[in-house]
């Protein structure tokens, strides 16, 4: 809790207006309701201090066998209660067990930042954009039909040709 409100004191001084949180991994020990708990009342906790600031909160989904589906994530922040917590959406961490377009329905103005990334699901790997899975056109239908007018940023490792080549796809992809 001590990082993400230095986080949001960061974001808030650089004048952005949105940080990343991995919400960490479900241990073994302990169950599934503690977690939720847990976690649910430090997102309670951190909500007032975020709207003082106008930085908003997105949990993201990630493989951390904690909020799996775009039903329990919208359960959690909707329960969190605070515009200022909401998701931070992975276009490519859902897609061994879902669909991005599923999320983005599911979700709606809970998403507060998208990461657009590839994932083939056959061989279980991520890959450059428009070279998974991604139906990249219902992905930008989505966003659209839920009036989703934020930035999106590319999460692809690689040097500088590899950056350039993936401003170019990504480009294509908000042309959809």
């Amino acid at each position: 809790m001590k990082s993400l409100r230095r986080a949001i004191d960061v974001a808030h001084l650089v004048e952005t207006d949105a940080v990343l949180l991995h919400p960490g991994q479900l241990p073994v020990d302990g169950t599934y309701e503690d977690a939720w708990d847990d976690f649910l009342v430090s997102m309670k906790e951190i909500a007032p201090y975020a709207e003082e600031k106008g930085v908003a909160v997105g949990i993201e989904n990630v493989w951390n066998k904690f909020l799996l589906n775009p039903k329990e994530a919208r359960e959690f922040v909707d329960a969190v209660g605070n515009d200022w917590v909401g998701i931070y959406l992975d276009t490519a961490n859902m897609m061994f067990y879902g669909y991005p377009e599923h999320w983005i329905r599911g979700l709606q103005h809970r998403i507060k930042r998208v990461h657009f990334k590839d994932f083939v699901r056959q061989q279980r790997t991520f890959v450059p954009l428009m070279d998974g899975d991604t139906d990249w056109a219902e992905v930008m239908k989505g966003l659209r039909d839920i009036g989703y007018d934020r930035y999106v940023i590319h999460e692809v490792g690689g040097d500088r040709d590899v950056q350039i080549e993936m401003a170019k796809r990504m480009k294509q992809i908000v042309a959809m």
